[in-house]
């Protein structure tokens, strides 16, 4: 038997039928671009919430970054690290193998609001940030150890591992730098301590004091916050901050000096070592220049039967080294507190008009007693000496880094 179907046919009159087949085809297309607008809208929302909480995060490391731009760099080549510090505002000592920023302001003489004792001497002027920041040659353990009480570490070391205790001991990130910090305090008195570890044989170890006359425990304390040329609390976490985040631990390039040879001066009473293929010339005074009864005694290091790649100078002084860096005629000068051997100095790097050739000037300056020491590498703008200039700048700071006074 064979069934047949027949095609099917709408009931409705043919124009009704036209006009809800139109329509329904447009209300989808209607659907889909609603739907479209309310993704795109959502999205944009989101974006927006988005953008409020990450560009806060952004925009204080850019501002961060432009604050530190024109700081001025201490590189201490001994330990192999370096940060940038704000000169105008911060001043920067040396204690042993501390490096010291501090700012202070002016007043009177009063007790000391954390002498518990009542032995203490009093106090002038007020201090009102002060870090401590050396780079210990231990593992964080190790250095934990060396710097806390054997309560401390016995209680929050256990296993070699520190235990968190939430406003006593807890973890502390700077950019890059990933770490913990320890909170002493006592009745306002006390220190914040830092440890970074950089690698397993050295930690980044910091102390930030407490300012004591703008804790609440302080009566006046007000009267202090009041003071004309203060740094306050907000800002003085800020500029520690931001101190913190320019620093860089320097893997410092071991090059094997084995082979090298010591150039030793008994009577100026010191020595700096040289490669093997350097020859020297014991130049001696030269003649009188810039007011100075004998311009400087003068050694010279390079290749060739006539060295003159490098040219170390002793001559009198009455000033600093940082002077001797100022009075310097080069362009776009680089001036760079260093540390070598215990010795402070600073490097100082830029460009000079020779006349017939421009050229660039690398020079280390120190001091000792009524002499100073000038180390200096030279080379002209040409490209015989640009192509051996990498090469030459290693040794001059490897040189530079050998120098040591015997006497």
């Amino acid at each position: 038997m064979i069934i047949y179907f027949r095609p099917f046919k709408s009931t409705l009159p043919d124009t009704i039928y036209f006009f809800y087949s139109t329509m329904k085809k447009i209300i989808s297309v209607v659907l889909i671009i609603i739907a479209v607008a309310i993704v795109a809208i959502g999205g944009y929302f989101i974006y927006q919430y988005l953008k409020q909480i990450l560009a806060p995060a952004v925009n204080n490391q850019q501002s961060a970054a432009d604050e530190t731009a024109n700081w001025k760099t201490y590189r201490n080549e001994e330990f192999g690290f370096e940060f940038k510090y704000p000169e105008e505002v911060t001043k920067l000592s040396k204690q042993d193998d501390e490096i010291i920023l501090t700012h202070s302001i002016p007043l009177f003489e009063r007790p000391d609001p954390c002498d518990f004792k009542g032995d203490a001497p009093p106090i002038k002027g007020l201090t009102d940030f002060k870090v401590n920041i050396k780079v210990v040659g231990k593992n964080l353990r190790d250095t934990i150890i060396a710097q806390e009480s054997d309560y401390f570490v016995s209680n929050f070391l256990p296993n070699n591992e520190l235990k968190m205790e939430p406003n006593f001991i807890d973890e502390f990130n700077i950019d890059s730098l990933k770490g913990y910090r320890i909170t002493s305090s006592i009745e306002g008195c006390g220190e914040y301590k830092y440890y970074f570890p950089l690698n397993s044989k050295n930690t980044l170890f910091i102390k930030r004091s407490f300012i004591t006359e703008f804790q609440p425990i302080t009566p006046n304390y007000k009267e202090y916050l009041a003071l004309p040329g203060i740094i306050p609390p907000v800002e003085e976490e800020r500029l520690f901050n931001n101190i913190v985040s320019t620093f860089k631990f320097i893997e410092k390039e071991t090059q094997d000096t084995s082979d090298w040879k010591t150039y030793n001066n008994k009577e100026c009473g010191f020595e700096i070592k040289y490669p093997p293929t350097f020859q020297i010339d014991e130049i001696g005074f030269t003649q009188r220049v810039r007011g100075l009864e004998e311009y400087p005694y003068q050694i010279a290091f390079g290749e060739g039967e006539n060295p003159r790649d490098y040219i170390l100078s002793i001559m009198p002084n009455q000033l600093s080294p940082n002077q001797w860096a100022e009075q310097s005629v080069l362009q776009n000068k680089v001036i760079t507190p260093v540390t070598f051997n215990g010795i402070e100095g600073v490097k100082v790097s830029g460009k000079y008009n020779a006349g017939i050739m421009d050229g660039f000037s690398y020079s280390f300056y120190t001091v000792r007693g009524d002499k100073a020491y000038i180390f200096n590498y030279s080379y002209y703008d040409n490209k015989e000496d640009i192509a051996k200039a990498p090469l030459y700048l290693k040794y001059f700071d490897q040189m530079i880094s050998t120098f040591k006074f015997t006497k």
